[in-house]
C-alpha cells in the first residue's frame, strides 16, 4: 500500500510502504464513544430515517446522473459482509430515455441539527461498487462534507472535505482532498498493493479534522495530512460547521468513461457512519536538561498533530503561585531553550497545546536544577597530567598544528566550515581551525600501531555548526566495542552552536594494538571534528 500526494492537481511525492513510511502511519485510537452513530439496520427495502438524512435531488453538475428519491436508488439492502447484516445501498443505473444519462441518489444530514458538525474524527465502512464482471464502469463513490455556509457563499468559498472518493476506472486507489477558495485543492491518493480491488471487501475510510489540520485515514492508516499551508491561495475556510454527503455518480472527470460493456446496477453499501467529538491532546511532557550556566531545554511529545502550537510556562513555584517569577513563552515546535535563568536555580515548568482559540490541559509539571558554571572537563581529568600524546588528527581536514591530516578514516563524509567557533572548553593547545572541517554520518576510525593492550586516554572534540537548537542531532560512539556515549548532543552538551566540546574517555587497545572508534547515527548524522591520543605514562 502505498500514498501519494498531490497539490492543486498534481502529484508531489511517492511515499513507500505503509508499514515503513513516515507518512502513511498508524492511525491515534477514536475517543471511547462517538456523538453521532447511523447504522443502516432498518428493513430491508426500506429507507434511510427521513428526521436524519434529507434527499438531495437534481441533475450533478460534474457528471451525467440525476439523482432521485426513489428506492431503486435508495434502498437498505441485505449484506453478508455488513456488521449487522444490513446496510445502504445507493444504487446508479442508466437513466430510461436519455442515452449516456444515468440515476442515482445522494443524500446529506443538512436538516439534522446534529449532522451539522465542527471538528472532530468522521468515519464510515463502505464498499465500493465493482465486481469481476462489471470492469469499465465509470461508478464514482463519494462520502464527503460541506460546508454550512454553501448557499451564502458558494462553492468553493464554502470548503469541501473529501473524505473519499473512488472510481471504478481505477480500482486500487481512492483519494481524499479538501478545496477551498482555490477550487482545486490538495489532497491524496491511498493505493492498494497489486492485485488488491477496493470493491472486493468494506474498508473504512476517515477523516480527523481539527482547527489546524485536515489528515485523511483508510482501513486505519493516515495516508495524507493538510493544514492551512497547503490552501495558499484563498484561505483556510474549514473552521465552521460542515455536513456530511452521500452519493454515487457515474462518469465525469473523476469517475471517467463508462464502457459500453459495463453492467448495471452498480451498488455502494454504507455499513455505519461515526463521527467522534474533536477535544485537543494535552502534550507529554520529557525530563529537562540542564544544558549550561543558566540554560535549560525543555522538551515535550505530542504525537496528535492537532495542535497550531504550544504554550510554555516557568515558575519558581510548583504550584505556579509566585506571579512576579511566572513566565509564559510560544513554541512551534516539541521543544524549548529558555535562557537568562542564572546558576544553580531550581525552576518549575509545564505546556499545554494550542490551537485556534482551544487549548490543551498543562502537562505534569517538571522541575530542574541550573547548572553552575561550566567547567572544563579537561582540567577537572586528573589523569591527563601524566599522558603525553601519541596521535593527533584533523578529522576531514589538513595538518593544522600538532593536529595531522585526516587518516585512519575507513568510510565517512567529510565537509568544511568556516564559522567562529567559541574554545572556552577546550584545552589552550587545541588550534580552533580543527573545527573548521569535521566527518559526518555513520563512519569509522581504525587507529593502528599502539601497544596492544596499552592503556590510553581518548579525547575526542566536537562544535555544533548546522543545528541552532538542541534535539535535532543525537549519535552513539564506541571504542573498541564499549560504548561510551549515546544520544549525545553536541548543542545540548555545549550550551549552544558553534561551541567547542571534548569528551575524554579511559580506554585499552586490543590485542593487535588497535582502537576502533565508531559513530552511529541516532537522529541526524553524527559528527566529530578531532581525535588525540594519550598515552598514560
Amino acid at each position: 500500500m502505498v500514498a501519494i500526494l498531490f497539490r492543486y492537481g498534481v502529484a508531489i511525492s511517492l511515499v513507500a510502504s505503509v508499514w515503513t513510511s513516515s507518512v502513511v502511519v498508524a492511525a491515534p485510537p477514536a475517543p471511547a464513544k462517538p456523538i453521532y452513530a447511523w447504522k443502516f439496520t432498518g428493513p430491508v427495502g426500506g429507507q434511510p430515517e427521513p428526521h436524519h438524512w434529507f434527499y438531495d435531488r437534481g441533475w450533478d453538475p460534474n457528471c451525467p446522473t440525476y439523482y432521485s428519491d426513489g428506492k431503486e436508488s435508495l434502498h437498505i439492502a441485505a449484506s453478508r459482509g455488513a456488521t449487522g447484516g444490513r446496510a445502504l445501498a445507493i444504487c446508479v443505473r442508466p437513466y430510461p430515455g436519455k442515452p449516456g444519462a444515468y440515476i442515482s441518489g445522494r443524500i446529506n444530514t443538512h436538516i439534522d441539527p446534529a449532522g451539522r458538525m465542527k471538528y472532530g474524527f468522521f468515519e464510515a465502512r463502505i464498499k465500493v461498487p465493482g465486481g469481476l464482471h462489471q470492469a469499465g464502469s465509470g461508478a464514482w463513490p463519494a462520502f464527503w462534507l460541506l460546508g454550512t455556509n454553501f448557499h451564502k457563499v458558494g462553492w468553493p468559498r464554502c470548503g469541501e472535505i473529501d473524505i473519499m472518493e473512488y472510481s471504478g476506472n481505477r480500482p486500487q486507489q481512492i483519494t481524499g482532498t479538501i478545496h477551498g477558495p482555490n477550487g482545486v485543492g490538495a489532497g491524496g491518493v491511498y493505493l492498494l498493493t497489486k492485485g488488491h480491488r477496493f470493491w472486493k471487501r468494506y474498508h473504512t475510510f476517515g477523516c480527523y479534522w481539527s482547527p489546524g489540520s485536515i489528515r485523511f485515514e483508510c482501513d486505519g492508516h493516515i495516508y495524507a495530512t493538510f493544514t492551512p499551508l497547503d490552501q495558499n491561495r484563498g484561505g483556510w475556510v474549514f473552521n465552521h460547521p460542515f455536513y456530511i454527503i452521500l452519493n454515487l455518480a457515474e462518469g465525469g472527470a473523476y469517475g471517467g468513461t463508462t464502457q459500453a460493456t459495463a453492467k448495471f446496477p452498480q451498488t455502494m453499501l454504507v455499513d455505519w457512519i461515526k463521527v467522534f467529538p474533536w477535544k485537543i491532546h494535552t502534550p507529554t511532557m520529557s525530563t529537562p536538561v540542564a544544558l549550561g550556566a543558566g540554560k535549560v531545554l525543555v522538551k515535550w511529545n505530542d504525537s496528535a498533530f492537532d495542535q497550531t502550537g504550544f504554550v510554555v510556562q516557568r515558575s519558581g513555584s510548583p504550584a505556579f503561585s509566585r506571579i512576579a517569577e511566572t513566565r509564559k513563552f510560544t513554541a512551534n515546535t516539541t521543544d524549548f531553550v529558555d535562557r537568562n535563568l542564572g546558576i544553580q536555580q531550581r525552576w518549575f515548568y509545564r505546556v499545554r497545546a494550542t490551537a485556534g482559540r482551544d487549548k490543551s490541559r498543562w502537562t505534569k509539571t517538571v522541575a530542574i536544577n541550573t547548572l553552575a558554571a561550566v567547567q572544563n572537563p579537561r582540567m577537572t581529568a586528573g589523569f591527563l597530567k601524566n599522558a603525553r600524546v601519541v596521535r593527533a588528527i584533523n578529522v576531514g581536514g589538513a595538518a593544522q598544528g600538532a593536529f595531522a591530516a585526516d587518516q585512519d578514516c575507513l568510510n565517512a563524509t567529510g565537509k568544511t566550515k568556516t564559522p567562529p567557533v567559541n574554545m572556552s572548553q577546550v584545552p589552550v593547545d587545541v588550534p580552533e581551525k580543527v573545527f573548521q572541517s569535521n566527518r559526518f554520518g555513520n563512519f569509522t576510525y581504525l587507529l593502528p600501531s599502539l601497544k596492544p593492550h596499552g592503556r590510553y586516554v581518548v579525547e575526542l572534540f566536537f562544535a555544533e555548526n548546522y543545528w541552532k537548537v538542541p534535539g535535532r542531532r543525537l549519535f552513539a560512539v564506541f571504542i573498541n566495542n564499549r560504548q561510551v556515549l549515546n544520544d549525545f548532543d553536541i548543542c545540548a552538551a555545549a550550551g549552544g552552536p558553534n561551541r567547542a566540546l571534548e569528551r575524554i574517555f579511559k580506554v585499552r587497545a586490543d590485542a593487535k594494538g588497535h582502537l576502533v572508534l565508531r559513530f552511529v547515527s541516532q537522529r541526524d548524522n553524527a559528527l566529530l571534528d578531532a581525535i588525540r591520543i594519550l598515552r598514560e605514562k
